[in-house]
């Protein structure tokens, strides 16, 4: 039995994430990656994930840069079309074992900011820092 998501081997860049500077400068460059979250799907086509389409929505969390220097970012998607579910493209080994770890860490980031819109302290909203992890 394989463990489907513990092969994520993105570089989170910690020290930059901060930097939106850095980050803009990841943002637009032609390596970059998005992943499409909507609920539990992910968008995949013919088989392949799909990181070419642009942002479709202001929630967009910085994912980290693979081996090749490729910056990879997630975002909540309105796409609802070609969705697969997350588990079951790990379960059937669809993806790489690479790309599943990204697409974990991707839906559960996403998901996150999805249902932390408010403070459980204060009540006061809550604002996205650091790419999305704070």
């Amino acid at each position: 039995m394989t463990l489907a998501y513990i092969g994520n081997r993105l570089d989170r860049c910690a020290n930059q994430r901060g930097d939106s500077a850095w980050l803009d400068a990841q943002r637009l460059s032609p390596k970059a990656r998005m992943v499409h979250v909507n609920g539990d799907g992910i968008l995949v086509k013919d088989g392949k994930l799909v990181t070419d389409e642009p942002a479709s929505s202001d929630l967009t969390v910085f994912l980290g840069i693979d081996e090749e220097g490729a910056p990879w970012f997630a975002c909540k998607s309105d796409i609802t079309e070609n969705l697969s579910p997350l588990r079951g493209l790990a379960m059937e080994a669809l993806l790489p074992e690479s790309e599943i770890g990204i697409l974990a860490q991707a839906r559960t980031l996403v998901h996150w900011h999805e249902r932390r819109t408010y403070c459980s302290n204060c009540g006061g909203r809550n604002e996205s820092a650091d790419a999305g992890y704070r």
